[in-house]
């Protein structure tokens, strides 16, 4: 066996030969397309091997760097949006909110310093402190579900990449609460909501920001990866249950069948999942993070309405959109407050 390398086979558009880890177990095939996707995940694995009478021979003479010569290129992560210098709406408040202002302030700061944590190293630390996140986020959400009228007095405002698991996951507790859900339930849902895109924080910096059905092919290949990267993240290496870990892998999935990765639908559809993806989708419909272009969070709600039960189960529509009244006519500008409407 010799070893080889992720970018050796960029080249390929079919893969010639068998991979293999250290193990000796079977990776990918020979004749699988050798996709962004493919690549991706194989950068994940610490060696790969193949047959020697298989490699190439521009492989076989490739001079090899010394270990101590080699240097690493300076990579970007996900995480680097958090450290941000002279952040201008670090201190920024929804003046309309249920949530004090005080409160609206701590759940940013902790929030920031969990999600921050988590991306460095994935430990008993750092996962206590986004499950802390999560019971901050209930014991503000649950005494003020009587008077928020409005799905907007639950926004956090500033940048989206910094709070947009924080927003999701205040929609859903509040989503699941006024489904009745119990309090394991309510406890779950919520987690899984804050961590539904952490499988972001292992994609290239450059597509964090892409979407399902963008222009670029490849953008969108990318972008779809993420589901399946944070249900491994969650069950693998957080060690969270199925309940919470399936979030993160079917945020994405429509009730029609038509969503990804999987392209699942109705009854196999987690109640979990549907929850986080119908607030996820109002979230970034009223951050314009989303080709749906909308003036107020009203009309948000009546784009969710239009694609109704193809996308969502009947009851988690229906809870969703009457919630809160349907009147929430303040301006999309003063919920975002980023100065930033580019959603490519």
């Amino acid at each position: 066996m010799k070893k080889i390398t992720v970018d050796e086979l960029v080249d390929y558009k079919i893969l010639p030969f068998d991979l293999y880890n250290e193990a000796g177990e079977v990776l990918a095939s020979a004749g699988d397309n050798v996709t962004p996707g493919k690549l991706l995940q194989l950068r994940y694995i610490k060696k790969l091997f193949c047959a020697d009478d298989n490699i190439p021979e521009e492989v076989e003479e490739e001079i090899i760097t010394p270990p101590q010569a080699v240097q690493k290129e300076p990579t970007e992560n996900y995480i680097d949006t958090f450290e941000e210098e002279n952040d201008p709406f670090e201190n920024s408040v929804n003046h309309n909110s249920s949530i004090d202002e005080k409160s609206q302030l701590h759940l940013k700061s902790i929030y920031k310093k969990a999600y921050k944590s988590i991306n460095t190293k994935i430990d008993g630390d750092s996962v206590k402190q986004i499950k802390n996140i999560r019971d901050r986020i209930l014991d503000n959400i649950l005494p003020i579900i009587h008077k928020t009228y409005k799905k907007s007095q639950l926004k956090i405002v500033g940048s989206y990449e910094k709070y947009h698991g924080l927003n999701v996951a205040l929609l859903t507790a509040m989503l699941a609460k006024k489904m009745n859900y119990n309090d394991t339930q309510l406890s779950d849902v919520t987690l899984g909501a804050l961590l539904h895109d952490i499988g972001k924080t292992r994609l290239p910096k450059e597509f964090h920001n892409s979407y399902a059905g963008s222009s670029s092919t490849q953008s969108t290949k990318m972008y779809e990866l993420h589901p399946e990267l944070g249900y491994k993240i969650l069950k693998n290496e957080m060690r969270l249950s199925e309940d919470i870990s399936i979030i993160a892998l079917e945020h994405h999935e429509k009730n029609d069948g038509t969503g990804y990765p999987f392209g699942i639908s109705n009854d196999l559809l987690h109640p979990y999942s549907q929850i986080v993806g119908i607030c996820n989708l109002y979230d970034n419909i009223i951050s314009l993070k989303s080709p749906i272009i909308v003036a107020t969070p009203q009309e948000a709600v009546k784009k969710i309405i239009e694609l109704g039960t193809n996308w969502f189960l009947p009851e988690i529509l229906y809870s969703f959109v009457y919630m809160t009244t349907y009147h929430d006519d303040i301006p999309i500008e003063e919920l975002c407050n980023t100065g930033n409407t580019n959603w490519e």
